[in-house]
């Protein structure tokens, strides 16, 4: 379902009110990243309805606990994150966060610093552990299933945490990104939208796939996955081009471009009966997780942005969901 008008348009002032500058990361638990953090709407004040009323009951602690679980023979690793407080009686929306190939889940969670928001606007984080340290995107079908790996996985967590169905994103940093880019394509029947940092692709075809809400942001010096397209052969196209697919696959019609800060463009597609597509171009900026040092020194992060795009996109309540297993 795509954001109301009035939506599309608070996130554009939104992000021209703020203006973006980029860090090379977050510097985490420091009291401007805390005062940020105040400033972000709760998963209650979101305007987003949510799915369900639990029965006040989790197996889950509050804070980092690892689970495993056992996909396609082998077995995998994954890190879940809940928020201070959580009571198990209202269904959490969920983050599945990607780390970037060679790395961790306890290295993206500690880079991106999600969970100081998670923490304020009260949702879940899950975080898993890729095999070699390497997402399988674009798809080897003689490597294990990654896609399906996410799917038992949330299943898994489904069974241990109240879970707001519709509220079910994911983002992720460079192989990250790429594998969140992918998910948007294979299980768009149970992620409402997604936000790729350093890493989006557009892999169709996806025809299969209902419109998808995707926010992205990546910089112009980044050499790791360059942004106009080359670099290893995973990569290829640009991507500006990816993003284009992306508004193609929604159905919208022309692009719109606009600065937002001396070193950031935004381009967007979006309408009335399009899924949002939305492009943090940053210029100058390497392949890193963007930190934030605003115009004015006013409040806000990229992951503000992120999370007020996924706030703004819940899954279609049409949309079928298919239930956990016992």
């Amino acid at each position: 379902m795509a954001a109301t008008s009035e939506t599309r348009r608070g996130l554009a002032l939104c992000a021209l009110a703020l203006g973006l500058a980029c860090a090379s990361e977050q510097r985490a638990g420091t009291e401007p990243e805390r005062a940020r953090a105040q400033a972000l709407p709760s998963g209650g004040a979101s305007g987003v309805a949510v799915g369900s009323v639990c029965g006040g009951s989790t197996q889950l602690p509050s804070g980092i606990s690892e689970q495993r679980l056992t996909s396609g023979g082998v077995e995998r690793r994954f890190l879940v994150y809940v928020p201070p407080g959580y009571d198990g009686r209202a269904a959490l929306p969920l983050v599945l966060e990607f780390h970037g190939s060679g790395g961790t889940p306890e290295g993206q969670l500690g880079t991106s610093q999600l969970s100081t928001v998670a923490d304020v606007a009260s949702f879940a984080i899950v975080a898993p552990q890729a095999l070699g340290a390497r997402w399988n995107v674009p798809p080897d079908a003689a490597k294990p299933d990654d896609v399906r790996f996410v799917g038992e996985m949330l299943d898994a967590v489904e069974r241990q945490l109240c879970v707001d169905r519709q509220r079910v994103y994911a983002t992720g940093f460079s192989g990250g990104g790429r594998m969140s880019s992918q998910l948007a394509c294979d299980l768009s029947e149970r992620v409402a939208a997604i936000a790729a940092v350093g890493g989006l692709r557009f892999p169709g075809p996806c025809e299969r796939a209902r419109s998808m809400p995707v926010a992205a942001f990546h910089g112009t010096a980044d050499t790791v996955n360059p942004y106009d397209g080359g670099g290893q052969p995973y990569w290829g196209t640009s991507v500006e081009a990816a993003f284009d697919g992306w508004g193609r696959h929604n159905g919208c019609g022309p692009r719109r471009e606009s600065r937002v800060a001396a070193s950031v463009v935004q381009l967007a597609y979006g309408g009335s009966d399009c899924a949002d597509v939305v492009l943090y171009r940053i210029e100058g900026f390497d392949h890193s997780w963007p930190g934030a040092i605003y115009r004015d020194r006013e409040r806000g992060t990229a992951n503000d942005l992120i999370w007020a795009f996924f706030t703004a996109h819940p899954l279609p309540a049409a949309n079928p969901t298919p239930p956990a297993g016992p």
